[in-house]
């Protein structure tokens, strides 16, 4: 889900169906869907992820599907034109395939820098976390048009951070600006800063990728019995999110001091 910047209308996925959906501030869903996409929606795919840009009225809307025709995990964008999209989407970035159907990521967040942040799995591909020509098992950091920012972490790349296994939530802070995530299976919650790491591991519980080769930053919290996280939302200074396997939703006070890095 997503809100336009003044709050009148928020934007949400319908993962089956491939319909990007409007909600306006009193709760009524407009029965247009605002976009519609061909989506292979079966366990992890389908529609997975979207995002509002912030710098505008009429903004452009993220989306991150599954493509049944090309067997591929794509980022794309729609101009919004009032309550519906305003012509066919454009493409920024062609993923992974998602003929396995697992590992998919696809959340979607603009940090307090105005980039785009995109969490990509690994695709069962365990190595593609740990190889920095690979997107799999990373999260992306993108200008809004889709190109690399000239000051990410990797020169011409578009990596973040680097291995993950698979992501299903990253949120932003409105009081610090601070990004959080998750790592599916791991059972994670990170403060996010930029990659890469020498030393990153994809499937250890106590570290990820921080911003330089000097080792792995631990999460702020690691649940011993498996919950897989799923989305994230602060709230003055808690951190609330849901759990794939038993369907609850959590609030984790974030301890003081555990501030690792701002989206840039």
């Amino acid at each position: 889900m997503a809100w336009t910047p003044d709050g009148t209308r928020l934007f949400f996925d319908e993962q089956a169906t491939g319909d990007v959906r409007v909600a306006t501030a009193d709760g009524t869903v407009l029965p247009q869907p605002f976009a519609h996409l061909d989506v292979d929606a079966s366990s992890e795919t389908g529609l997975l992820g979207v995002a509002v840009d912030p710098g505008s009225q009429q903004p452009w809307i993220y989306v991150y599907y599954s493509d049944p025709a090309l067997g591929l995990n794509r980022l794309v964008r729609f101009r919004a034109d009032g309550d519906v999209a305003a012509g066919p989407p454009q493409v920024l970035l062609e993923g992974l395939g998602s003929q396995n159907r697992y590992h998919n990521g696809g959340a979607l967040v603009f940090g307090s820098d105005g980039m785009l942040y995109v969490t990509v799995g690994e695709s069962h591909e365990p190595s593609f976390a740990q190889d920095r020509n690979s997107i799999g098992g990373k999260v992306l950091r993108l200008m809004p048009d889709g190109s690399v920012p000239p000051d990410n972490p990797i020169a011409g790349n578009p990596l973040f951070t680097l291995g993950h296994r698979n992501s299903f939530g990253i949120c932003v802070d409105p009081a610090t600006g601070d990004l959080v995530g998750d790592r599916e299976r791991t059972d994670e919650r990170r403060r996010d800063q930029p990659a890469p790491s020498r030393a990153a591991t994809t499937a250890g519980p106590t570290s990820w990728a921080p911003a330089d080769p000097q080792g792995t930053i631990d999460p702020v919290v690691d649940h011993v019995q498996e919950i897989a996280p799923t989305g994230c939302a602060v709230w003055r200074g808690a951190l609330y999110y849901g759990s794939y396997l038993d369907g609850a939703i959590r609030r984790l006070d974030l301890p003081p001091g555990t501030t690792l890095g701002r989206s840039r």
